[in-house]
């Protein structure tokens, strides 16, 4: 019995992969495929089951909203409206304060210098 089995080819991975196709063909030649017109009448339930079921799904969230708003479960938030921006303007202009260096004779100055953006 010993002999036997060293004797026993291994299955190489091309002689399974070989294997494995073959089998794919011998079963797709055993499938049989739908007539025309029964894939148009499968094809039309399909088509018609899909309608009826957004149509149903449509009405549901339509009366669904009608009941929300009506408890008053779907009401927006209601916000105080905008007011307008009154004071001085924080946001930044593009230019930039610039001090002179103090002296003892003169009072501090504040002059204004474009800034650079690179």
């Amino acid at each position: 019995m010993a002999k036997n089995t060293d004797k026993q080819k291994k299955t190489t991975f091309f002689d399974r992969f070989k294997k494995f196709f073959l089998g794919i063909y011998t079963e797709l030649k055993l499938v049989v495929w739908p007539t025309k017109k029964s894939f148009q009448q499968s094809l039309i339930t399909v088509l018609v089951l899909c309608f009826i079921s957004g149509l149903l799904i449509f009405v549901v969230d339509s009366c669904m909203q009608l009941v929300l708003n009506f408890t008053g479960f779907n009401d927006p938030v209601k916000r105080p409206a905008a007011q307008a921006h009154v004071g001085k303007d924080t946001r930044p202009t593009g230019t930039v304060k610039v001090s002179e260096p103090q002296t003892t004779s003169q009072a501090p100055q504040a002059t204004t210098a474009k800034a650079t953006t690179k």
